[in-house]
């Protein structure tokens, strides 16, 4: 009853992408968030789920998205967070009124568990080389939710499964980060570089502007045989609202300049400050200006 209830949840969110495993099967990385919400691993349970993201604009605006000071096309809509934060309402205001004798957590990205490696064991889809969850449909143009529950619901755990390793990613990742160790990667990787706060070196500017990105990096995601795929079939893009309507991967300083606060905010980038993701666009129209 409560799974049949949840199934029909996700099916009027527009997500089609769900299964649950153990809570004591899942790797804890942050056990305070556990101890905080009171759950115990023994009588929990999690639902993973992933939201498809993509829209058709982001996509076919993709052609330019290393040239122009662009901005990676997960952060093109407004604040995925803030999405997660009214769906996560709308469960409880319909399945945690239906079955009130049960607890419904839910959380997405600031999370207690490894949610790639939880996606991976509920059958969602196959861990990337790069790190990502890769799904048939939509490939890694995906956000992970979970929803932890002490309902009793259907349980279908699945073996880990990994991608093919054909090497397109590590072919055009602009830093050569996929592979490398955490520490490396973690200082390398051009999503961390262009959300880096402190000044940037010389090698850190010159890699912002020749990739011409003002924040994160597609490059792995849209290089993936699975993308492509998914692109050719057109099951790729999403039909969730949220991430439709007022997208825009291309911004200019003044843009940014002029952007009321309150809408600013909205946005994914907007955590940094604007003085960030400024600097970024800025180094980008300077080395154009010189071309």
């Amino acid at each position: 009853m409560i799974w049949s209830e949840i199934k029909e949840f996700f099916a009027d969110e527009g997500i089609e992408l769900y299964g649950a495993i153990p809570l004591a099967l899942c790797k804890i990385i942050n056990s305070r968030l556990i101890m905080r919400a009171n759950i115990n691993s023994d009588k929990f349970s999690v639902i993973m789920f992933a939201v498809p993201y993509l829209s058709r604009k982001s996509f076919t605006e993709k052609s330019n998205f290393y040239k122009s000071g662009s901005i990676s096309v997960y952060a093109a809509s407004d604040d995925y967070h803030a999405y997660f934060k009214e769906l996560f309402g709308r469960f409880d205001r319909k399945i945690g009124h239906i079955f009130p004798d049960y607890s419904f957590i839910g959380f997405s990205d600031h999370s207690p568990i490894d949610e790639v490696n939880a996606a991976a064991q509920s059958g969602i889809g196959v861990i990337g080389d790069n790190g990502l969850l890769i799904t048939k449909k939509y490939s890694s143009f995906v956000f992970l939710g979970e929803i932890i529950t002490d309902a009793e619901i259907d349980i279908d755990v699945q073996k880990i499964s990994f991608c093919h390793h054909c090497g397109n990613c590590k072919k055009v990742c602009p830093t050569s980060s996929i592979g490398a160790n955490e520490e490396i990667k973690n200082k390398t990787c051009l999503s961390a570089v262009t959300q880096k706060k402190k000044d940037l070196s010389e090698d850190e500017s010159k890699i912002i502007c020749d990739c011409g990105s003002a924040w994160g990096c597609d490059a792995c995601q849209f290089s993936c045989p699975i993308t492509l795929n998914a692109v050719e079939k057109d099951t790729i893009f999403t039909d969730i609202k949220w991430f439709t309507e007022n997208t825009k991967i291309t911004y200019t300083s003044e843009e940014i300049e002029k952007m009321p606060e309150p809408e600013f905010s909205k946005k994914a980038f907007s955590w940094r400050g604007k003085n960030t993701i400024l600097r970024n666009i800025q180094l980008i129209e300077n080395s154009n200006t010189k071309l």
